[in-house]
């Protein structure tokens, strides 16, 4: 018991190592050797496997505590049951092929963290490798989930492989199901570096655009004698940037602290500079129709008027709606005890396609694009290329790059070039093959600066595999293969 503690502690310490901000991506692909020595004893397999999650999750997830606590602690206690349940299916099925029948449990289990109460897909285990650029490009065919399936399958061949030299357990993984996950690998690799040449070397006509980036802090964006001075600041940064003559100026997620539609004086405001400057500006602000509220994102055209308005569909669960409140009241009022307020807002409807003369685009406002069927459906729809703005200024250096990471498969999973502006960072181009092109930063540093970046990115028409098909083709696949394991057991148990 005491080593299974032991080990599910390391387990969970050595994988909150591979992610944003240590970035040690390698450490993934062994950080779960220690938890399947944890696992050996059925007995504590579960408690093992949850206590993994505490660990990782809590010390991943930390800085959710400074926006709401009981929140951070309720989190961390749900997801950790993801990981646990993972030990116990693993430890209690006793299949063969067992680092394939791990891959596929895990990809499973991530797939309903990703969707299951609206789904909170902010750590998957593929995104740890976010800078492993040749690695990822397999993301363009079945997403990230196979980045997160083959790190579990390295980890399970490299255990047993561990296992069997140290001759503490019984294995009964044949040496070419190990041998198979190494060759899936190295294929997966030599993937890559052929699809880099290839989307590399995207031809179209270019699109200047410029991401601006504020630094306002999260409080005090929303004072309401912070209104006009947030204008000036994004406006004064808007002017610099618009020396370099871009056909498009972003804004981050509610860099408009009102509802710009009846906001007269600001809005004459920015159609003026949109106007005088001839660009389009994509801005966030508030809206609200017949009584709702909604967190949108205004595309204004250099003639001065709003072309288009896109309203987010994803909601964060309690922080803008309170998720069973309508079923349950009760909860409304504990979140107004807790919070001091009851989120009220409502999901958008539909996806909204804005279009410029050289290309059209999609916007992802604060944390939608962690899902990626919202990505793909908007790119299915016409998106040429994909933005997203936010806020992260609540999350802290670790949760504003944690965030960013996701961003990043979002672009190789549609190839797609993707521009993320943040109120106080990471702003950046992403390219279709992941790489970081620009980003916003002040003598190096990146976060919770202020300033602007202008660059070129090119529209793309084609779709990519993932685009196509979706999740759909891997979780039949991990389905299938964990039914014909599960089938090749029995058999052989009613032989004996």
């Amino acid at each position: 018991m005491k080593k299974s503690i032991f080990f599910s502690i390391l387990s969970g310490l050595l994988l909150i190592l591979a992610f944003p901000k240590f970035d040690c991506e390698i450490v993934a692909w062994f950080a779960l050797i220690p938890l399947f020595l944890a696992i050996r004893d059925f007995r504590y397999s579960f408690f093992s496997g949850y206590l993994f999650g505490l660990i990782f999750f809590g010390g991943s997830l930390f800085w959710l505590a400074n926006v709401t606590r009981i929140g951070f602690l309720v989190l961390i206690l749900y997801l950790s049951l993801y990981p646990g349940l993972f030990a116990f299916l693993f430890t209690k099925w006793n299949l063969p092929a067992k680092n394939f029948f791990g891959a596929g449990l895990w990809i499973l289990l991530e797939y309903v963290e990703s969707h299951f109460l609206t789904g909170f897909p902010w750590l998957l285990l593929g995104y740890s490798q976010y800078k492993n650029l040749r690695f990822i490009q397999i993301s363009s065919i079945f997403g990230a989930y196979i980045v997160s399936g083959l790190v579990v399958l390295i980890n399970i061949g490299l255990s047993q492989l561990f296992f069997k030299q140290k001759k503490s357990i019984a294995t009964k993984m044949p040496k070419v199901s190990i041998a198979l996950s190494f060759f899936i690998l190295l294929l997966a690799f030599f993937f890559g570096i052929g699809q880099m040449k290839k989307i590399s070397g995207i031809t179209a006509k270019e699109i200047k655009v410029s991401l601006v980036q504020g630094n306002i802090p999260s409080l005090q964006k929303w004072e309401t004698f912070s209104k006009e001075k947030n204008i000036k600041i994004y406006s004064a940064l808007t002017e610099k940037a618009a020396k370099n003559n871009p056909d498009l100026v972003i804004w981050p997620e509610s860099a408009i602290s009102t509802y710009l539609k009846l906001d007269r004086p600001i809005q004459k405001r920015l159609f003026e500079l949109a106007k005088a400057k001839k660009f389009y500006l994509l801005a966030g602000s508030l809206d609200q129709r017949s009584g709702k509220n909604y967190n949108s994102a205004f595309l204004i055209s250099p003639q001065g008027r709003i072309k288009d308005t896109y309203d987010k569909i994803h909601l964060v669960p309690y922080g803008e709606y309170v998720l069973g409140g309508e079923s349950f009241p009760f909860l409304k009022r504990f979140v107004a005890k807790a919070a001091g307020f009851i989120p009220d807002f409502s999901p958008g409807e539909n996806y909204t396609i804005f279009s410029l003369p050289e290309g059209n685009f999609a916007t992802l406002i604060c944390f939608e694009d962690i899902f990626s069927e919202l990505s793909r459906r908007f790119t299915k729809k016409g998106a040429n290329f994909l933005v997203n703005i936010t806020d992260d200024s609540w999350f802290g250096d670790f949760g504003a790059s944690q965030h960013f990471a996701a961003a990043v498969f979002r672009a190789v999973e549609n190839r797609r070039y993707l521009l993320r502006t943040a109120n106080t960072g990471l702003s950046a181009i992403i390219a279709p093959w992941g790489e970081i092109l620009k980003k916003v930063e002040e003598n190096g540093k990146k976060l919770f600066v202020s300033g602007f970046l202008v660059g070129e990115i090119k529209p793309v028409s084609s779709l990519s595999f993932y685009t196509k098909f979706g999740d759909a083709p891997l979780i039949l696949l991990c389905i299938g293969l964990i039914v014909v394991l599960i089938t090749t057991k029995l058999r052989k148990l009613n032989k004996l």
